[in-house]
């Protein structure tokens, strides 16, 4: 299992966006957005950003600017769902879903923490 990204709630995109390239040297990847939230995906060598903005205040149910979740990349997303429903892990979303060329889902680590499973299809 690899690190796959981590994802950060910002307020201005597009802020955030040049502070990791002009100083960090990150590189834009790519960007998703659909009606509720923009991301955009930077990298470097050897990490991935998720930045997330949401259009509509939907995400912003905690202060702006902090960690969201930490993403893991498998080979085999329903092995690793079926292994952590055994060790009743609570998923907080029921479904596998696909976006962006990925099937994703996200489940509560030891202390509540968001954590995604990623597996790019």
């Amino acid at each position: 299992m690899l690190t796959n990204h981590l994802g950060i709630k910002v307020k201005d995109i597009e802020k955030v966006e040049k502070f990791y390239c002009e100083n960090l040297e990150f590189e834009f990847e790519h960007k998703y957005e659909d009606e509720d939230k923009i991301l955009v995906f930077l990298k470097n060598e050897n990490s991935v950003l998720e930045l997330i903005h949401s259009k509509n205040n939907v995400y912003n149910s905690v202060k702006n600017g902090i960690i969201d979740h930490l993403a893991f990349t498998v080979t085999n997303i329903q092995e690793y769902i079926d292994k952590l429903k055994r060790k009743n892990v609570n998923f907080i979303t029921n479904e596998i879903t696909e976006v962006d060329g990925k099937l994703i889902i996200f489940f509560e680590g030891a202390e509540g923490e968001k954590i995604e499973l990623v597996q790019y299809i």
